[in-house]
């Protein structure tokens, strides 16, 4: 009986049996230049790569340095894991989001954050969800982001808002601010003119109170007023 045995190709655009392309594909060929400009355009989370050749070990596996921004360890991290994304930060961040009260904190407010741009049921949706506001984080980059670029001790009595209130969730257009800035970026606010400056109509009646000591109406009267569109000076 003849058995038939089925070769491997040795076409160059073949794939091995390993992790590995063949032929010019194969890690050895590659130009290390334009990996290591790869790699740097990435966003690996808080390592940076500050080893300029790549090394490659055994069974021609590729390996680059990095520095942790937040940690300070340096280590060597296999190339194919940064490129495809099995590596998105130092293993200080993972044990930081499960010890980190903070980041605990920041998982909390990102799931609100999730839920009224992504929940039609949330009572939010429509002032984020439906006006197209979305959050491009996941939830590890959210804490991430958050702990290394807006560091606060510990998240408490300060809200994330962002800078611009028709923008996303996203690097960039986030900020920390207390309760009654972030009251005042809302899209809903009534704005008016007083002075020639833009204020939000809710602000009205401090300045009337400072500009007029003896102004008698309550702070929602006014504001209500300033709402409606009532001139100030009839207010």
């Amino acid at each position: 009986m003849r058995i038939s045995v089925c070769r491997k190709s040795t076409s160059p655009n073949s794939m091995s049996d390993g992790m590995f392309k063949s032929g010019h594909l194969h890690p050895r060929w590659v130009d290390r230049a334009a990996r290591i400009k790869l790699l740097k355009e990435l966003d690996l989370g808080t390592l940076k790569i500050t080893g300029s050749p790549i090394v490659t070990a055994e069974r021609s596996r590729q390996y680059v340095e990095t520095t942790c921004i937040s940690c300070g360890a340096v280590k060597e991290h296999l190339v194919d894991n940064l490129i495809s994304g099995k590596t998105r930060s130092c293993v200080c961040q993972r044990r930081r989001k499960y010890n980190d009260p903070r980041a605990k904190i920041l998982g909390e407010t990102y799931d609100a954050i999730n839920q009224r741009c992504n929940n039609p049921r949330n009572d939010n949706y429509s002032n984020y969800g439906d006006r197209g506001i979305e959050c491009r984080f996941s939830r590890e980059e959210f804490i991430t982001y958050m702990l290394i670029n807006h560091y606060h001790r510990d998240y408490r009595g300060v809200e994330i808002d962002r800078i611009d209130n028709d923008g996303h969730y996203e690097a960039g257009n986030l900020r920390l601010v207390n309760k009654r800035d972030n009251l005042r970026n809302k899209h809903t606010n009534k704005l008016i003119r007083y002075k020639g400056d833009t204020i939000v109509a809710a602000d009205l009646w401090s300045y009337l109170k400072r500009d007029h000591p003896g102004f008698s109406l309550s702070h929602g009267t006014t504001a209500k007023l300033a709402a409606a569109g009532v001139p100030i000076e009839e207010i």
